[in-house]
């Protein structure tokens, strides 16, 4: 099945799995403009992004890139309504955050390695 076909898939299930949990209030107008400007920039755009440039890496990097929604998701919190997360909230994220850095850094150390030793031996 396509990935981005999955993802899609995924957020109507998810959706209808919800449904029965949810109040049934309608919004007004002004909260129903910005739940489909969040619903159309984040999900739409910011899923199919991923998915796209999920192509061209590793899966493994992909997963790891894909974890730092939780640790940046506590700062998107902060920086539009003032909310500051707690100690444990910002260690763990920036444990996440150092992780995910450290693999990037040493993934690209690695393959110019490999590149420049493979460059070598063909002289």
């Amino acid at each position: 099945m396509p990935i981005l076909a999955a993802a899609c898939l995924s957020a109507i299930l998810s959706s209808l799995a919800c449904w029965p949990l949810a109040m049934h209030a309608l919004p007004s107008m002004p909260q129903l403009f910005e739940l489909a400007l969040m619903g159309l920039v984040n999900s739409a755009v910011g899923i199919s992004l991923f998915t796209l440039g999920s192509r061209m890496i590793p899966a493994v990097e992909t997963g790891l890139i894909g974890s730092l929604d939780a640790p940046l998701a506590p700062v998107w919190v902060w920086l539009a309504f003032g909310e500051t997360p707690g100690p444990n909230t910002i260690l763990g994220g920036i444990l996440v955050f150092g992780a995910v850095m450290a693999n990037v850094v040493l993934g690209t150390r690695a393959s110019r390695n490999a590149v420049l030793a493979a460059e070598s031996g063909m002289d």
